[in-house]
């Protein structure tokens, strides 16, 4: 879906050193992608979580790193933080019943492929 919707193209991590840092990195990029299966009520430290995507990015000489949740029940909005990296949070790919594709965050992964391409 992520690769239908955005072009970008998926490689497998096969570097021991950084290997299940992330699920995988973006072809010709510095940017790693993670997908989860969060539900809503899954509870974490969003800064604690943040501090340890950072780690990871600088960890793989990344500079930006999309966390993508899968479904979602309800609409939350994207989130992007900046430091001298990026994370771009987002909650859904699909949300709802029927299943609606989150079109907004798809233009935002966009933008961040565009902003860190080569």
């Amino acid at each position: 879906l992520f690769q239908k919707y955005t072009g970008a193209k998926l490689e497998e991590i096969d570097d021991p050193a950084i290997f299940e840092r992330f699920d995988f990195k973006v072809a010709n990029a510095p940017i790693y992608v993670d997908f989860k299966h969060w539900k809503e009520s899954d509870s974490f430290d969003a800064e604690q979580q943040r501090n340890h995507i950072f780690k990871k990015l600088r960890e793989c000489s990344g500079k930006c790193a999309i966390i993508i949740n899968i479904l979602a029940e309800d609409d939350h909005p994207c989130h992007r933080t900046d430091d001298d990296l990026t994370i771009l949070e987002v909650p859904y790919l699909y949300n709802g019943q029927p299943l609606t594709l989150n079109t907004t965050a798809i233009n935002q992964i966009r933008r961040c492929l565009n902003e860190f391409t080569d």
